[in-house]
Formats: structure tokens, sequence, C-alpha cells
């Protein structure tokens, strides 16, 4: 009797969906810009030292002196991902 044997290459991901086995924490951190005057206020070191930062990494030279930042302000964002949420899911998000 002859046996065959038929042999399929069948990646995991094409089959299955395999999700987060734990919850996660999401934390993101930025600036909103064009505020119109009502940002953060001059002594808001963390908005003021953000965009200092981020407009170096752009290459942007700077002045000496303190930049006048009324139309930006900082903003921290935090979002729970409970396990096994499937994807698509909605999740709610504090700013």
């Amino acid at each position: 009797m002859l046996f065959s044997t038929l042999h399929a290459a069948v990646r995991t991901k094409d089959i299955a969906s395999v999700q987060g086995l734990q919850a996660k924490k999401l934390v993101g951190y930025g600036l909103v810009i064009g505020l119109d005057g009502s940002g953060d206020t001059r002594r808001s070191m963390v908005s003021l030292q953000t965009a200092t930062n981020m407009l170096r990494r752009f290459g942007i030279s700077l002045p000496k002196e303190p930049l006048q930042l009324r139309n930006i302000a900082a903003v921290m964002i935090t979002a729970d991902l409970p396990a096994f949420m499937p994807a698509g899911s909605a999740i709610d998000v504090q700013v």
C-alpha cells in the first residue's frame, strides 16, 4: 500500500485571531495649537518646553528670549484597553 502525505503551509495569523491576553494602559502627550489666545498661561513651563523641543526637532532656530505662547496647550490622553478586546471595538479616552 502506498501512503501519500499532503503538507500544506498554513500561517497561524491566516486562520486565527489572537487578541491581547492582558489589559493595557495607553498614554499620549502632545500639543493642541491654534487656540486663539485661550491656551496655557505664560507660567506653564510644560507647554513652553514641549513647543521649544518640537520646533528644534524640526530644525527651526529659536531666539534666546522665551517664546510667548498663548495659542497652545499641553494635553495628555489616556485610555484603558481591556483584555481580549476584539479588533475595531470602541474605547473610552480621557483628555
